[in-house]
């Protein structure tokens, strides 16, 4: 059998040009928005001819997890999707007979069923993690993130969210201790509506996204640094740790580099 792993991803919610989690139309949450694609990606295999793989959502469940006191824990979505690609030919033979079972045309897709788990915190519904099942070398990240977000962006106006790759305090703290700072990269998503009727842009267009980087930020990090272990803790927000007071970032990242190695070591909300 293939071997079945985890990756585990850091969820952002936001509307742009804000950080935080308001509610334009009542109360809404990623679980809302969540579980109104998986109805919709329910009835049959979506077909994506660019990247050629379909996707459909197989089942989904919505869960409120609770102490032994009926305190709110965190709001949990689980479900299951398949997905596969198609557009090679391919021959599968029975390992036991070792005689050739079936051909494979490039119309046809080897569906594989991945199951996610979403957490969501009910004090910061705008942050959340979510885990994806994985078989071997195959996920349903990609297929998934794709038509999630193109789904959010057409359905909740101004809405979008990201994925980020969770990592261990002690990995973090290794880069802050160890590593050198050599870039920081504030992103402010969309563009204002005076730089946009000016020049013609769609500013709404979620690629569409403003960037200012600070390179080689020397001493950032005698202060900086507790910023960012606080931001590991739960004590502040992501946001409040670069201070520029004419540009209202979203995202902010951080690029070390570690002996040989440049990485981008922190990306979200």
């Amino acid at each position: 059998m293939k071997k079945i792993g985890l990756t585990i991803y850091a969820l952002n919610v936001f509307h742009t040009g804000k950080y935080h989690f308001e509610k334009k139309h009542g109360h809404l949450t990623f679980i809302d928005m969540i579980s109104a694609f998986s109805k919709q990606n329910a009835k049959q295999f979506d077909i994506d001819n660019h990247a050629e793989n379909i996707f459909k959502v197989n089942s989904f469940e919505v869960e409120c997890v609770k102490d032994e006191d009926g305190h709110i824990i965190f709001n949990a979505f689980t479900g299951v999707v398949k997905t596969g690609e198609y557009g090679t030919e391919a021959e599968l033979i029975h390992t036991k007979t070792r005689k050739l079972t079936h051909k494979k045309t490039v119309e046809e897709a080897e569906v594989i069923p991945f199951a996610f788990y979403l957490a969501l915190s009910p004090i910061r519904p705008e942050r959340g993690i979510l885990i994806f099942q994985t078989e071997g070398r195959s996920s349903m990240k990609s297929a998934f993130e794709h038509r999630m977000k193109k789904f959010v962006r057409h359905t909740y106006e101004g809405w979008n969210f990201s994925l980020e790759t969770l990592m261990p305090k002690e990995y973090v703290e290794h880069y802050l201790v160890d590593g050198v700072l050599k870039e920081l990269r504030m992103i402010k998503y969309g563009i204002s509506q005076d730089i946009s009727e000016r020049n013609g842009i769609r500013g709404n267009d979620e690629a569409v996204y403003e960037e200012r980087i600070i390179h080689n930020p020397l001493g950032f990090l005698e202060k900086g640094a507790d910023k960012i272990r606080e931001v590991l803790r739960g004590q502040r927000s992501l946001c409040e740790v670069v201070s520029v007071s004419d540009f209202d970032y979203d995202c902010l990242k951080f690029k070390f580099r570690l002996g040989k190695t440049e990485k981008p070591l922190i990306s979200a909300i």
